[in-house]
């Protein structure tokens, strides 16, 4: 049984406000959630200025992945995704050989020598890289499929070191992911369907962590976890669309973030070890758009696959710890080795301090018999919940009576 903390219209776990103070320090701050939009704004306007030399083709960029559904987390590890994923629109034939336009596209962002863009540009295999400090930008050039779903597009993969014959146009419809992840967790704010709707395109607004839906925050919790993992392991993680896919796919079963973490994970290690034990590799489709595979790159291989499963493993034996022993030690320590040693220790820190400072004031509560804190203060609860809450005894740290 998890030790919760009190008030009259809900509960709160201890894990459950450390886990909501590490969403709130792995978002990104206002200023690089600013920075990031400055760098995709400029981009448009570079790539569609006079001199450009796809500007006759191009009709503008837009969010997808991450960014589209409010999921972007902060840069604190090596391949953590402090970027932008985004799709440019070009006005083309959609059977024009695949290194063409991601050549065409290096050329366009990479500029002439002196450029603002010039020497900071890589083309990967299916999108095109532009570097800043401490972020990139992905800019994956699509083609639009008017015959089929909105957006529905094709986009392009050339590896620059296959031959031409392992090149291939793919559908595919990012945009429509975005759109069902919103539909299929109605619990998360209308941030995605309001830039889904409007023809410019902008990257829509940050959320503050604590807005966002226990879904929302899980996921980026995940992609954390997932981050520290992967940190110093070669070959490529488990994509963020598919950690998005299974969240969408389980969400709205939980209150509490804790609860959704453990449902999520759980979620994930079954359907990872179903397919394990029948030697296949787990297949995710896009809903809004069947050709799109979203596990076509990863996993390559079942080992691929079981290293995973064993992170995944580790995850539930982690949580399955605090479920036992839901102390404040515990969690910290838990949580370092799921997030991160850094962030879980300034979390605690801070726990703790509000802790003692409420206690010192004697804003310590009790309903329904249990133990309480004044949530309102540290911005982990709502006022309107503690409005039935009684003082009780002034205690020391966690747990002594003075």
């Amino acid at each position: 049984m998890v030790t919760r903390f009190a008030d009259s219209s809900s509960t709160l776990t201890i894990a459950d406000a450390l886990l909501r103070k590490i969403a709130v320090k792995i978002q990104l701050s206002p200023t690089n959630y600013g920075i990031a939009v400055d760098h995709y704004e400029a981009v448009d306007k570079f790539l569609g200025r006079e001199a450009s030399p796809i500007a006759h083709v191009f009709d503008g960029l837009y969010p997808q992945g991450s960014m589209a559904i409010g999921a972007t987390i902060a840069s604190r590890l090596k391949n953590d995704e402090f970027d932008i994923d985004v799709v440019a629109k070009l006005k083309i034939a959609r059977d024009t050989a695949p290194a063409t336009v991601l050549d065409a596209l290096f050329d366009a962002v990479n500029g002439q020598p002196g450029s603002i863009y010039h020497g900071k540009v890589s083309r990967n295999s299916r999108c095109v890289t532009v570097d800043y400090d401490r972020m990139h930008l992905d800019i994956t050039p699509a083609v639009r499929m008017p015959e089929l779903d909105e957006r529905t597009s094709t986009i392009f993969h050339a590896h620059e070191n296959e031959p031409p014959a392992n090149h291939r146009h793919i559908v595919a419809n990012p945009w429509g992911f975005a759109r069902w992840f919103a539909e299929s967790t109605p619990e998360v704010s209308n941030i995605v369907e309001a830039v889904l709707r409007k023809s410019t395109d902008p990257v829509p607004d940050q959320e503050h962590a604590l807005e966002k839906s226990v879904s929302l925050i899980a996921l980026q919790l995940l992609k954390r976890w997932r981050n520290k993992c992967y940190d110093s392991r070669e070959g490529r993680a488990p994509p963020s669309v598919v950690l998005a896919y299974f969240v969408a796919m389980n969400s709205g079963s939980a209150r509490d973030l804790f609860t959704e973490l453990r449902v999520q994970s759980n979620a994930l290690y079954a359907s990872f070890a179903h397919a394990h034990r029948e030697g296949k590799l787990v297949a995710v489709h896009n809903p809004a758009c069947a050709t799109d595979v979203l596990t076509d790159r990863w996993p390559a291989d079942l080992a691929a696959q079981r290293i995973f499963l064993g992170d995944l493993e580790n995850l539930s034996a982690a949580l399955d710890q605090i479920e036992q022993d839901p102390t404040v030690e515990t969690c910290s320590n838990v949580f370092g080795e799921l997030f991160g040693e850094s962030v879980s220790r300034v979390v605690t820190e801070e726990f703790q301090k509000r802790f003692a400072d409420n206690a010192a004031g004697g804003r310590l509560f009790s309903a329904g018999g249990g133990l309480g804190i004044e949530l309102a203060a540290s911005g982990l609860s709502s006022a309107q919940q503690l409005s039935g809450a009684a003082p009780i005894r002034r205690h020391t740290d966690f747990g002594g009576e003075e």
